[in-house]
């Protein structure tokens, strides 16, 4: 395949990880429903739930939480420092639960429809 037709049609981009990229508030708040985590237990959930293909970076995941944080969905209690470094354990607030229902409701049609394209898409690819 030519260069220029390989740089239009780059298969190294259709990951999982744009789509979850998009859905990692909601995605973090789901986890945290489930129970308090540090940022590390949650990054280490999400690398196993996506069997390793995407584990988001501290870069990524700490300023989200400081921001689901500052918008009251969010708590963070201060934890026993580990290597030297203070730890932050974080548990989904009562708004926090109130909120991810209403994401819930908004995202299911949107997942169910991204579902519905990708099995018409791999109906198509031979056996």
């Amino acid at each position: 395949m030519p260069a220029d037709v390989r740089r239009v049609l780059d298969l190294s981009k259709l990951s999982g990880r744009l789509l979850l990229r998009g859905l990692l508030p909601y995605y973090v708040m789901t986890l945290l429903q489930d129970g308090p985590k540090y940022g590390n237990q949650i990054a280490g959930c999400i690398e196993r739930e996506t069997r390793g293909k995407w584990k988001p970076s501290p870069g990524t995941l700490y300023p989200l939480l400081r921001r689901l944080v500052r918008a009251g969905v969010v708590e963070e209690q201060g934890g026993p420092p580990a290597g030297g470094r203070p730890t932050r354990l974080y548990r989904l607030t009562p708004a926090g639960e109130e909120v991810l229902a209403e994401l819930r409701h908004q995202i299911r049609p949107m997942l169910e429809e991204t579902i519905h394209l990708l099995q018409t898409h791999l109906a198509r690819f031979p056996d």
